[in-house]
């Protein structure tokens, strides 16, 4: 069947309970935010971001250890609102 968010979570939480259950220890995952002053949609060489023609072997090789996220939002169209949100925890407009 299809994936859901609802069905990943869930996978997590009996993943975590079986790790319990044999004494380990779950680990926290790492998590990297990219933020870049204009990178569009499709400057990276990374599927699905691909269209440029720009090379980057560095986010190539972190996409395929890790996870690819294609739902993101913005708190603002320019770079100084959004890099701001992501420091204060606010919205922009504050």
């Amino acid at each position: 069947g299809r994936c859901t968010d609802t069905n990943r979570h869930a996978d997590r939480r009996h993943n975590g309970q079986r790790l319990r259950a044999r004494g380990e220890r779950h680990k926290a995952p790492n998590i990297i935010v990219i933020l870049a002053d204009d990178l569009g949609y499709g400057d990276t060489s990374v599927a699905p971001f691909t269209g440029s023609g720009v090379k980057t072997p560095e986010l190539e090789k972190m996409a395929a250890e890790g996870a690819i996220m294609t739902n993101f939002h913005t708190a603002a169209a320019t770079c100084t609102p959004s890099r701001a949100a992501i420091l204060t925890g606010m919205y922009p407009w504050r």
